[in-house]
């Protein structure tokens, strides 16, 4: 995959600031819709095979966000996972065999704040980096058009359309339940 070419094309994403000011949103919203899909370039480059970690190694990642998906300032091994972003309060990781998958934590510990945690469920999310990031490239195209209100965030049938894009493109059926929480699916 190449980074470069997959950062230029979630800027072309990004919502204009002309479509945001029609929506008379405030400046504060406008300027965090707007910015949303931009990664910044930072001065020293870092090899990296992986197309998340290079991102995260080599751009400022501080203001991305896709619908609730953020990169964390740093991967960090946890066992057989490489933690690299969070959805939800949940964290985002590479497993040791290349698939990206939603790990929720709950805490077993005997007292509230004694940080005993443990993974209670894993929902695969993707068959590798690159699908993983092609899916959210299609998620971000939802979200732009969510800001520049051509789609309502409870549009279902819009979701679903998307949601079934962002699962071919991850690798099929496995990946189901989470593209289809993740852009919002079902009414509850």
């Amino acid at each position: 995959m190449n980074v470069e070419n997959y950062v230029k094309k979630l800027v072309e994403l990004s919502p204009s600031i002309k479509a945001l000011e029609a929506r008379k949103l405030s400046v504060k919203l406008i300027e965090m819709y707007s910015s949303s899909l931009i990664l910044i370039p930072n001065n020293e480059k870092i090899k990296e095979d992986n197309p998340i970690i290079h991102i995260i190694k080599n751009y400022d990642i501080s203001q991305f966000c896709i619908i609730d998906f953020r990169f964390l300032q740093e991967s960090n091994q946890v066992s057989d996972y490489l933690i690299f972003g969070e959805s939800e309060a949940d964290s985002m990781a590479i497993t040791d065999y290349g698939e990206i998958v939603k790990i929720l934590y709950t805490d077993v510990g005997e007292y509230e704040l004694d940080n005993s945690w443990e993974i209670t469920h894993i929902t695969p999310c993707s068959k590798n980096s690159e699908t993983f990031l092609e899916a959210l490239k299609i998620a971000a195209e939802l979200q732009s058009r969510r800001f520049s209100g051509d789609v309502k965030g409870n549009d279902f049938e819009k979701n679903q359309s998307y949601a079934e894009r962002c699962i071919t493109v991850s690798g099929g059926e496995k990946y189901r339940q989470f593209w289809w929480s993740f852009l919002n699916c079902e009414e509850y």
